[in-house]
């Protein structure tokens, strides 16, 4: 593991795809990434909608706002910059992630949530792949415990919400598989590890995700192209400017 690290650290990709997610996750190699057991899920070998949380990223290159992937049953991610400061619910990003609720308490969870006696106010629009999914009247609160946005996980590829989530195969407890990250960029020093829920080559079957790992080769040293630039970043560039 200690040379494994180093590796990717000098600059090295290590992708993993499937259950052997684990490997980084479990011996500290990345921050801010989990695996969560699921209870009601049953996705075993279907093919399932994605969306792209960030078309920014190389791994992006090439493709539309959608994809078709091949999930079989786990691993479910969860990214979480903050551990456990979002109190008793988990972090901040995993309660965005699976909302307990609706809003209003009105209807079930797939109905739209219009309170009635009121002007209808559109939802915010999703997050990108790089922002943390803490609530704006806190962040400055926990801003000392995140990592810098340079070292935070990038999500690439999204599954669906539940009602658009099912292509083809079985599906059900699909509210634990909507919207959770499918493809996520960890940077690790001056190198990356690309975490797969999916599998992007299954059995020469799943040729539409075959450019997802491609992508990543052909950029490995160029993959963090496309993230916001830091606040020091950002300062050299106005000076240079002026």
């Amino acid at each position: 593991m200690v040379n494994l690290k180093r590796f990717i650290e000098q600059g090295g990709l290590f992708v993993t795809i499937g259950s052997n997610a684990a490997i980084p996750i479990e011996y500290g190699i990345i921050q801010g990434v989990s695996i969560v057991q699921t209870r009601e899920l049953q996705a075993r070998g279907g093919v399932y909608r994605a969306v792209f949380a960030d078309k920014r990223s190389p791994i992006a290159y090439g493709y539309g706002d959608h994809l078709a992937v091949y999930f079989n049953q786990a691993p479910v991610f969860q990214v979480s910059l903050t551990g456990g400061l979002g109190g008793g619910g988990g972090a901040f990003g995993a309660q965005q992630q699976q909302p307990a609720g609706r809003p209003s308490g009105r209807g079930s969870l797939t109905d739209p949530d219009i309170p009635q006696g009121r002007p209808y106010a559109p939802p915010p629009p999703p997050r990108t792949g790089e922002e943390s999914g803490i609530p704006e009247e806190v962040s400055e609160f926990v801003r000392a415990f995140l990592p810098p946005p340079e070292a935070r996980p990038r999500v690439v590829l999204r599954f669906a919400d539940e009602p658009n989530l099912l292509i083809a195969g079985m599906l059900a407890g699909g509210r634990e598989l909507a919207n959770r990250p499918a493809v996520i960029d960890v940077p690790v020093g001056k190198g990356h590890v690309l975490l797969f829920a999916n599998n992007p080559m299954w059995r020469q079957q799943t040729q539409g995700s075959f450019f997802l790992l491609f992508n990543a080769m052909l950029h490995y040293d160029h993959l963090h192209v496309g993230r916001q630039p830091t606040r020091a970043e950002a300062a050299s560039d106005e000076e240079d400017g002026q």
